[in-house]
């Protein structure tokens, strides 16, 4: 746009999703992203998948699945699909040794 062109500022994309086809359009276009995990019980591979709250509770899904980063109880592990995809492509990226 012409406006940016004239006066260029940083894009910042904070909490997105967990999608990577998001990450790589950012990263690709020199743009920050913020991983965003709800962590739903049941949340699939589809990274358009309908993020509206819902209940989480602990008696309906393992611990290791209650475990988005921003919805309490949080687990801080790299245990589910969408995180270990997520970091695995931050190592990619930066040249960090990966799992």
């Amino acid at each position: 746009m012409p406006a940016y062109r004239i006066a260029p500022k940083p894009i910042v994309i904070n909490e997105d999703s967990p999608a990577l086809p998001n990450l790589e359009a950012a990263w690709r276009m020199g743009v920050s992203w913020g991983y965003y995990d709800q962590g739903w019980h049941g949340q699939g591979a589809d990274p358009w998948e309908d993020y509206t709250s819902r209940p989480r509770y602990r008696d309906d899904a393992p611990w290791g699945q209650l475990s988005g980063f921003q919805t309490p109880p949080v687990n801080w592990g790299i245990n589910t699909p969408f995180k270990q995809a997520f970091f695995q492509r931050v190592a990619e990226i930066t040249g960090a040794p990966g799992r």
